[in-house]
């Protein structure tokens, strides 16, 4: 049979068959398909007798046949390996020409079925979407390795050669050039010292690697070739802020205690369905809100739509009831790919018209034609940009159905506060992670540090803040500073500034700090009402971005340590005068005060040194005229019977005395110790060792 080829499509079949182990990396869309399927019939003109083995996702598996028995010359056999036949195929495969078999079924074949596929002796191997084939500890690649290893000829076939990281490329250069990049799938020691090695020659010469790793690629942008056949591309992310029940059903999930992928899920469906999590839920997801918007902008003049889930239960057959005006079809993993059942149901899709949309799962990111669609969907991100470019390019492509426009919508969920959504985080990562690609598939050039900031970044400690609750991440930031005094705190505060700012944005919705002014609030308004005076000026010692003021909606004194808390402070109740300082050094005169506030950042001072000195610190600057209080909140339990004896001697040594003393109260069980001043006592300093029970680590149990 004559088949016509683009040029670009002869120099592609070209290096196939010349470099006989060669990676073509040309863009989705490409037809690389047909030019794997030439280099293999000039092999076969060498090798009359030539067998092949194709290696390719699940989803594609009828396409491999349908090119072959179209394209492929001389004719010969396609066997394709399914799971309740797999003895049989395999037996067959020693006669048959090309043999196809999924990567999903490899890891089940068992020992037996695998060693006497290693042993056929195929001559070619063909890795469609060999990114699937990049960790070498998974049975896939070590089933891949070792045929590969074996086979006179390494055709690799991805659009997305570069999944995550740099180490991924080793295995690719493996399959490539065994001979340069040893490689045993089988001894995990070695597979972890190989990578490591080659991770550092990236970082100690990465312009080598890059070049040894384009010297064995050919990489093709589908805009420079058939750009004439490609239609329109354009990418909206498509912000919806969370609100009422929603925003509460992601901040209840975001306070669980449980495992990160657990916790990843579960945001996924408070960003997407709160009614999954809770069957009580009252409203509409933001996200279906938005997707109503986009099918009837797109639907309205004939289009169809492809929306991609991450999550299949419960939201695939909402979205489906949600729709079935479309007549949609649903494609996820329990579709069985047997008897073209999946491939009838792409058909629907490309040719029903009253089909106007698909809905699927991860299985359908790879390989298949789906230019029916005028808009994909991103319900949620996927984790990594191949991933990304596999969805959009079902459509975004030449393909059975020619569009002029193909729009993507990525449906991005926020929060009103400054840590990041789990969607925002994920795109962060994915962004850093592009970014690295870029740089890899193109002739960038960039230094050692900018390349360590690219393969290691903050990908994944965004994705760590993003799934913590506010509070969580403020007591965690907070535990470590028990009693680490002002010089401690000065040195960690310039070590990571990051860190502070993070925790200064964070600290408005720190749920400890709304808890302990439900305590202190009443307690001063009711100190007022019985004096019948304001109390002022009212100073908030370790302030934060100025809580008490903000509490109390009235102008206060704030001193932080934290410039960053100042800095929020200024945005978050600018009515506050906010100044820095330290606790133990106020930079306010003497009898200025009518009331002092510190609360939860008395167990952060230094226990024998900063705690005596702040006690006199708000004795020195309350008035001595009229009652004038100073109030400590702390957690309940923070002091055994023989630290409060200690404390409240450290009391009166500062000229003060415990007025009153309540525990246990609200939902965070604090503490309050309200100090009244005694104007007939001047502060007497006293060095009292003011460790409390509360500051020391529990030893662990062995």
């Amino acid at each position: 049979m004559k088949v016509d080829l683009y040029p670009f499509q002869y120099v592609g079949a070209y290096k196939l068959f010349s470099e006989e182990r060669f990676l073509l990396a040309d863009e989705m869309g490409m037809f690389k398909t047909s030019q794997a399927i030439f280099a293999n019939s000039k092999f076969r003109e060498r090798k009359p007798n030539l067998r092949t083995l194709i290696m390719c996702p699940a989803s594609v598996r009828e396409h491999w046949a349908r090119e072959l028995q179209q394209f492929a010359y001389p004719v010969g056999d396609v066997n394709v390996v399914e799971a309740k036949t797999a003895d049989m195929d395999i037996r067959r495969a020693r006669n048959a020409t090309w043999t196809i078999l999924h990567y999903g079924l490899a890891p089940h074949l068992g020992d037996e079925l695998s060693d006497r596929l290693r042993n056929i002796g195929f001559h070619h191997l063909i890795l469609d979407e060999v990114h699937n084939a990049k960790n070498p500890r998974a049975l896939r690649t070590r089933m891949a390795k070792s045929i590969s290893d074996q086979a006179d000829y390494v055709s690799l076939l991805s659009g997305t050669p570069i999944p995550n990281s740099v180490v991924d490329l080793y295995t690719l250069m493996s399959l490539i050039d065994p001979d340069e990049y040893e490689l045993d799938p089988d001894d995990i020691i070695s597979v972890n010292r190989v990578r490591s090695r080659f991770l550092n020659r990236y970082f100690n010469d990465p312009q080598m690697v890059k070049a040894l790793f384009h010297r064995k690629m050919l990489r093709r942008r589908a805009s420079e070739f058939i750009a004439d056949r490609l239609p329109e591309l354009n990418i909206e992310d498509v912000y919806i802020e969370l609100e009422g029940p929603q925003l509460d059903q992601y901040m209840e999930v975001l306070g669980y205690e449980s495992k990160p992928g657990r916790k990843i899920m579960d945001l996924e469906m408070a960003l997407t369905d709160p009614s999954i999590l809770d069957e009580d839920f009252k409203g509409v997801s933001g996200k279906y809100e938005a997707i109503d918007r986009i099918v009837r902008s797109e639907t309205r003049r004939g289009g169809k739509v492809l929306v991609f889930t991450n999550l299949k239960e419960d939201v695939t057959d909402v979205i489906a009831e949600r729709y079935a005006r479309l007549k949609p079809v649903v494609i996820t993993g329990d579709i069985t790919i047997s008897g073209g059942k999946r491939e009838q149901m792409r058909q629907r899709f490309q040719k029903d018209p009253k089909c106007r949309m698909m809905i699927a799962t991860t299985v359908m990111n790879e390989g298949v034609d789906c230019t029916a669609a005028n808009a994909v969907v991103n319900l949620m991100l996927p984790w990594t940009p191949a991933e990304y470019l596999q969805r959009y390019k079902r459509a975004h492509r030449s393909g059975e159905i020619r569009q002029e426009r193909v729009n993507v919508y990525n449906l991005i969920g926020t929060i009103p506060m400054e840590q990041p959504s789990l969607d925002i985080a994920r795109k962060d990562m994915l962004d850093a992670k592009q970014r690295f690609v870029n740089y890899l598939l193109s002739g960038i050039v960039l230094s050692r540090e900018e390349l360590r900031e690219l393969e290691d970044g903050e990908r994944v400690p965004r994705i760590v803040k993003a799934i913590r609750h506010p509070s969580q991440a403020i007591l965690e930031y907070y535990v470590r500073w028990r009693g680490i005094g002002d010089e401690k705190a000065r040195r960690q505060l310039r070590r990571d500034p990051d860190a502070a700012k993070f925790i200064a944005d964070l600290y408005p919705n720190f749920v400890m700090a709304k808890n302990a002014a439900n305590v202190y609030v009443p307690l001063i308004r009711d100190i007022e009402r019985r004096v019948r005076h304001r109390l002022s000026p009212k100073v908030d010692i370790c302030c934060g971005p100025g809580m008490l003021g903000h509490h109390l909606d009235e102008r206060t004194v704030g001193i932080d340590i934290m410039k960053e808390h100042l800095d929020k402070g200024k945005e978050f109740h600018p009515d506050n005068l906010l100044i820095q300082g330290s606790a133990t050094s106020l930079p306010l005169p003497d009898n200025y005060a009518g009331l002092v506030v510190c609360s939860l950042a008395f167990q952060m001072l230094d226990p024998v040194e900063g705690r005596n000195r702040a006690l006199n610190e708000m004795s020195r600057i309350l008035k001595k005229r009229g009652e004038t209080y100073a109030l400590i909140v702390m957690i309940s339990n923070y002091m055994d019977g023989n630290n409060r004896r200690k404390f409240e001697r450290a009391v009166k040594s500062a000229g003060l005395d415990i007025v009153e003393n309540e525990c246990d109260l609200g939902p965070s069980r604090l503490e309050t110790f309200l100090l009244g001043k005694v104007a007939s006592k001047e502060p007497i300093y006293e060095p009292i060792d003011l460790t409390f029970i509360g500051d020391k680590k529990k030893k662990r149990r062995r």
